[in-house]
C-alpha cells in the first residue's frame, strides 16, 4: 500500500562522509526529508510519520550512536519530532492527545535529523518511513516506503605530498615587527603569496616574510596560491597585531574592547549624521549635527544618581515631571497639573483641596476650615457609610434607623421627641 503523503530525502553534504577510525571526532551529516501532499486535492490527515534509522557499524548502518542526532521539524510549528530508543525510530506526532493533522495539497514540512555521527563503513542505507494517515473522514492506516542515502569515504587528495601546515611563526606580533610565514610542501612548486591587498609575491623554500617596512600594521591574512603546472592549491593563515593602527575605523556592528580603548572623542560618519560624543574631565558631552546638546538613546541606564532639571516622556505631548527646591510638579503636555497614577501612596502627610473617586460621578470630601463636607457627585450633601463612629459630640436636626420606616429621634429647642414609623407619631423610649 503506497503512501499517501509524498516523501523525498536530502542530506548534507551529499553524499555523507564516513568517519575514520581513530580520528579525534566523528564526521557529521544532515539528513533532510521532505514530507508534501502532491497527490491529493483533499488534505491528508496524518497523526505520526516514524523514520527508521539503522543503528550499528556495518555499510547499511547509519550511526553507532543515535541518541547524539538532534531531530527537528522545520516549515510548521506544533508537531513534535523525538527519538524512541526501542523502536529504533525518529516519531514525528501531530498532536499529543492522538489527533490528526491536515496537510493540504501543495503543503509541506521537512523532517531534519541534524549532528548525525556517521559510521565508518561506506555504502547505502535505508531509511523506512512509516505513516499513519488518512484521506478526509477514512480510518487512519499505516503505510510503510523506503528512501536511500549513500555513505562515501572522503576524498583523498590528488597529490600525497600537497603543501600543508600554511602557519605565522608567530600568531600574535607587535606592530610593525617582521612576521615569518612556514609551510611543509616539496621544492619543485610553484609557490606565490597573496597579500592583502590582492598583490602577489613569489616565494619558495617553504618560509617567505615581507620586505622590510612593510609589516602589517594590523591583523592580515595571507594566502599561499601552489600550482603543480595543472592545479592550483590554497591555503590561509592570519597575523594578528597586539596594538594595531588603522587610518579610520567604520563599525557597522558592536565594538568590543577587553584591553581599554582611548580617544577624545566619537563621531559619525554618516551623511548628515555628526552626532558626537566627547570625553571631558569630569564625564562625557554628547553634541548633536549642528554642535548643541545631543539626546542620548538607549533602552535602559542604570547609574548611581541623576542630576536634572525635568523629566519627560519620548513624545512631546507626553507628561513630564519638573524638579523644583520644594518637590515635584507632575505637569501634562499642555504644561497644566498632571496626573500621578500609582496603585499604592505612602507618604507621611497630603495637604488637599478635595478627594474624589476615580469617576466624576462619583462622592467627594471637601476640606473646609472647620472641617469636611461628604458631598455626592452632584455636589449635593453625601452619605458617611462607617460601622461605628467615635467622636466627641454631634450636632444634627433629627437621627433615624437605616429605614426610611424607622422610629425616629428630632432635636427642638424645647428637648427630644420620639417618633415611630418614619412619621410624625408619637413614638416608644425602651430601656433597661
Amino acid at each position: 500500500m503506497s503512501t499517501l503523503l509524498a516523501y523525498t530525502l536530502v542530506t548534507d553534504p551529499a553524499p555523507l562522509e564516513t568517519s575514520t577510525t581513530g580520528q579525534a571526532a566523528p564526521s557529521q551529516g544532515a539528513v533532510y526529508l521532505l514530507v508534501s501532499n502532491v497527490d491529493h486535492p483533499q488534505p491528508v490527515n496524518w497523526r505520526t510519520i516514524e523514520v527508521g534509522v539503522p543503528v550499528g557499524t556495518g555499510a547499511t548502518d547509519l550511526t553507532t550512536n543515535p541518541t547524539a542526532i538532534t531531530p527537528r521539524i522545520d516549515n510548521v510549528t506544533g508537531p513534535t519530532f523525538t527519538w524512541q530508543g526501542a523502536q529504533k525510530v525518529f516519531r514525528a506526532t501531530a498532536h499529543s492527545n492522538g489527533s490528526p493533522r491536515p496537510l493540504a495539497r501543495g503543503e509541506s514540512m521537512v523532517l531534519v535529523l541534524a549532528d548525525i555521527p556517521v559510521n565508518t563503513a561506506e555504502g547505502v542505507v535505508a531509511l523506512t518511513i512509516r505513516e499513519n494517515a488518512a484521506l478526509g473522514g477514512a480510518q487512519a492506516v499505516n503505510r510503510n516506503t523506503m528512501q536511500g542515502l549513500l555513505k562515501k569515504a572522503p576524498k583523498k587528495l590528488p597529490v600525497p605530498d600537497l603543501p600543508r601546515n600554511f602557519r605565522p611563526q608567530k600568531s600574535l606580533v607587535q606592530t610593525g615587527s617582521d612576521i615569518v610565514l612556514l609551510w611543509d610542501g616539496r621544492d619543485d612548486l610553484d609557490y606565490r603569496i597573496v597579500l592583502p591587498d590582492g598583490s602577489e609575491q613569489t616565494a619558495s623554500k617553504g618560509q617567505w616574510s615581507p620586505a622590510a617596512g612593510t609589516a602589517p600594521q594590523r591583523g592580515a591574512t595571507y594566502t599561499l596560491v601552489v600550482s603543480d603546472g595543472t592545479q592550483k592549491y590554497y591555503l590561509t593563515t592570519t597575523v594578528d597585531v597586539r596594538s594595531p593602527t588603522f587610518d579610520a575605523l567604520t563599525l557597522t556592528g558592536q565594538l568590543t574592547a577587553t584591553g581599554g580603548t582611548e580617544t577624545p572623542w566619537v563621531r559619525g560618519n554618516t551623511a548628515g549624521r555628526k552626532s558626537a560624543v566627547t570625553f571631558t574631565d569630569d564625564g562625557v558631552d554628547i553634541s548633536n549635527n549642528a554642535g548643541q546638546s545631543g539626546v542620548l538613546h538607549a533602552e535602559k541606564a542604570a547609574v548611581t544618581g541623576i542630576n536634572t532639571r525635568w523629566v519627560q516622556g519620548p513624545n512631546t505631548t507626553d507628561g513630564w515631571i519638573d524638579f523644583t527646591q520644594d518637590g515635584v510638579n507632575v505637569k501634562n503636555g499642555d504644561d497644566k497639573w498632571g496626573i500621578l497614577h500609582a496603585d499604592k501612596a505612602d507618604v507621611t502627610g497630603i495637604n488637599t483641596r478635595w478627594v474624589q473617586g476615580r469617576n466624576t460621578t462619583d462622592g467627594w470630601i471637601d476640606f473646609t476650615q472647620d472641617g469636611v463636607n461628604v458631598k455626592n457627585g452632584d455636589d449635593k450633601w453625601g452619605i458617611l457609610h462607617a460601622d461605628k463612629a467615635d467622636v466627641t459630640g454631634i450636632n444634627t436636626k433629627w437621627v433615624q434607623g437605616r429605614n426610611t420606616t424607622d422610629g425616629w429621634i428630632d432635636f427642638p429647642p424645647h428637648g427630644v421627641c420620639v417618633w415611630q414609623n418614619g412619621k410624625h407619631e408619637r413614638g416608644t423610649v425602651r430601656a433597661d
